[in-house]
């Protein structure tokens, strides 16, 4: 019981550390309920730019000017960090 509460807690607690920048291509009510519900939070491109903050910017086109101390992914590693319950790498879901 004690290990499923302690899986529990971590899960709710997956993206509190990410704030996303979600681009305009990608699928933005579905990731913005996975980012929400795991304790992260997020910002959509065009809509609020105040990119103050953002760790990861989430997009499914190929970047063309990579601001340092952001990480570029793509949406379906929102969804497998959390299929493995942990922040996976962020180079093999670079965009493009």
């Amino acid at each position: 019981m004690q290990l499923k509460n302690d899986q529990t807690k971590r899960q709710k607690q997956l993206f509190k550390s990410a704030k996303f920048m979600l681009g305009r291509e990608v699928p933005t009510y579905f990731l913005q309920y996975l980012i929400l519900s795991f304790g992260g939070s997020f910002v959509v491109q065009g809509e609020d730019e105040s990119a103050h903050g953002v760790t990861h910017m989430c997009m499914d086109r190929p970047i063309l000017n990579a601001e340092k101390g952001k990480e570029y992914v793509c949406p379906q590693y929102v969804i497998d960090s959390l299929n493995n319950l942990f922040l996976l790498p962020t180079k093999p879901y670079m965009p493009g």
